[in-house]
């Protein structure tokens, strides 16, 4: 008995010290810096990174500042039935991790969707929900009543602000039942519209005339893009209303009219009453009409930063390289038609020239440019200082004034974009690598199709070690 007395004592555990055992648990997580912790628990899944900060307290410190982007997905389903979709959208900023999770609630929820959607890419989701299509009455009192039955029905139901629409001149019972559905999809919700597209392949005088009256009741519009050929009698040139819309930003219009005066008459009428406000334009015919000189396009359409010209021709240049903007992108495609490439090129450089001090962005897509010998010298030519990006079609490669502009005019490149119909060889590739050579702040090299079904594949070429 006494023994087993003494056993007892020898065994016997204070309060403080059954306190200390019971509470705390054996550190068993691996001697690792902090920084490699915070790398391996980055890329658990949301449901793994959930149980692992609440295992360990260190952990649950290291990572406090990542827990709202990591745990953003197991909070998604939640705020779906609580917040407008368009606030959802704004949502997948919060980390690149987050946005194919938002994305796919979002093209199951939003009322333009139609299932299915069986694509792949994020980009293509992306494109699903940015532009809404209408082209019946019947659709779009659809897509209204979708609307109407939501949570939010006040809230915006363009996600993206994207909206393309398809009218008619034609005057019949079914076009004008189209139109009134159209003039009351844009009172309910002309508002939210930011970006409208007219895809027609004929636009005539009646046609402008309706999509004109539509922009009325969208205010807050920041590009209009004007898809197609305008075939318009003078009498309706003259009746045309622009609408106040003091937001917009980018005028983008594809083809001209089949009337030149009259398409003069009318960039005129546009540039005056909405030229002050546009920082990006794209007219293919603005500098070929004789009424529009560059003189007058510099006071009228002063803040333009960003321009696009196709099908160029080499008076068109000229007269671009006379305007007073201050040009940051700039894009010249199309193929040549004067049978004298040289003076695109000439003309090419002078725009060049005239923009050098301020181009961030040049994108140069006509093939074949050839060079007559001396017509054009590049010893006048001034370096392109903020020059970041330069796209051009891989087989100006093969042309020899492409190596001397690079090398006396673009020193400060970051990125080369290299469009082409077909895949490179491997004697091709060496011919683009050599861009490394002759670029000393070159970063990549980007390989490019020419249109999507080319067959090529996107393909990046990083300088050697």
């Amino acid at each position: 008995m006494d023994d087993h007395a003494t056993l007892l004592g020898q065994c016997e555990i204070t309060n403080e010290d059954y306190s200390y055992s019971h509470h705390q648990s054996p550190n068993t997580v691996p001697m690792l810096l902090p920084e490699t912790w915070e790398q391996v628990l980055l890329n658990l899944s949301s449901n793994d990174f959930h149980s692992a900060i609440n295992t360990c307290p260190e952990w649950n410190c290291l990572m406090s500042s990542q827990k709202t982007a990591l745990l953003f997905p197991l909070v998604l389903p939640i705020l779906i039935d609580y917040l407008p979709l368009e606030t959802i959208l704004q949502l997948r900023k919060v980390s690149k991790k987050c946005t194919l999770e938002a994305t796919n609630n979002l093209l199951k929820e939003h009322p333009g969707f139609r299932p299915p959607v069986n694509r792949r890419s994020l980009f293509h989701k992306l494109s699903s929900i940015d532009k809404y299509t209408f082209t019946s009455e019947k659709q779009i009192h659809e897509f209204i009543s979708r609307v109407e039955s939501r949570p939010f029905p006040e809230a915006n139901p363009f996600l993206l602000g994207s909206l393309t629409i398809h009218l008619n001149g034609w005057v019949n019972a079914e076009i004008l039942r189209r139109t009134k559905a159209f003039q009351q999809l844009f009172s309910l919700y002309g508002h939210h519209v930011e970006k409208v597209y007219l895809p027609q392949f004929q636009i005539d005088g009646r046609t402008l005339e309706t999509f004109l009256t539509l922009l009325a009741n969208a205010p807050n519009i920041k590009s209009i893009n004007i898809l197609g050929p305008v075939h318009m009698a003078e009498e309706f040139l003259e009746g045309l209303t622009f609408p106040k819309l003091e937001k917009l930003e980018g005028m983008y219009m594809y083809h001209g009219f089949q009337d030149v005066s009259l398409e003069s008459g009318f960039l005129l009428r546009m540039l005056t009453q909405y030229g002050a406000q546009l920082k990006s334009l794209s007219m293919n015919n603005l500098l070929r009409s004789p009424n529009v000189s560059s003189t007058l396009l510099s006071l009228l359409a002063p803040n333009v930063t960003w321009f696009e010209l196709a099908t160029v021709n080499g008076a068109a240049l000229r007269k671009l390289a006379c305007v007073n903007w201050q040009l940051e992108e700039l894009i010249i495609w199309g193929e040549e038609r004067e049978g004298c490439t040289g003076s695109i090129l000439l003309g090419f450089l002078e725009v060049v020239n005239n923009f050098a001090g301020t181009l961030i962005n040049l994108k140069l897509i006509c093939s074949d440019i050839e060079r007559i010998q001396g017509l054009v010298s590049f010893e006048r030519m001034a370096p392109l200082v903020k020059l970041n990006t330069f796209t051009i079609e891989f087989v100006n490669l093969r042309l020899g004034w492409i190596w001397e502009f690079l090398g006396r005019c673009c020193q400060n490149l970051k990125e080369v974009y290299l469009m082409t119909n077909a895949s490179l060889t491997e004697d091709e590739l060496q011919l683009a690598k050599r861009l490394f050579d002759s670029l000393p702040m070159l970063k990549r090299i980007v390989i490019l199709p020419n249109f999507l079904m080319s067959g090529v594949l996107r393909r990046v070429i990083l300088p050697p070690n």
